[in-house]
């Protein structure tokens, strides 16, 4: 799904199953930030608000602030033009 919940729930079901070493990529990051898709700049909810948090907590391991916890399994996070890159490190 396009919708910035919907995607935010997919990385935190899909990513806590992935091995180490994993890559896993969000695209078209970019409809986070239209209105037609329940977007909107800097509006709550959306998933790239998410991913400033977890970039947050990836910097900062103390970083608590809207994270799962799994987050700090985040080996490194590379975005690109509408995509996010997300590697897993060692839990």
């Amino acid at each position: 799904s396009h919708m910035p919940a919907h995607q935010t729930i997919t990385f935190e079901f899909i990513f806590p199953k992935l091995k180490p070493g994993s890559l896993y990529v969000i695209e078209d990051l970019m409809v986070s930030y239209w209105p037609t898709r329940d977007g909107g700049v800097k509006k709550p909810g959306t998933i790239m608000e998410y991913l400033k948090d977890v970039c947050d907590k990836v910097i900062d391991q103390e970083y608590t602030q809207n994270v799962m916890s799994f987050t700090g399994a985040i080996e490194y996070m590379h975005f690109y033009k509408g995509m996010v890159v997300i590697k897993k490190g060692l839990e």
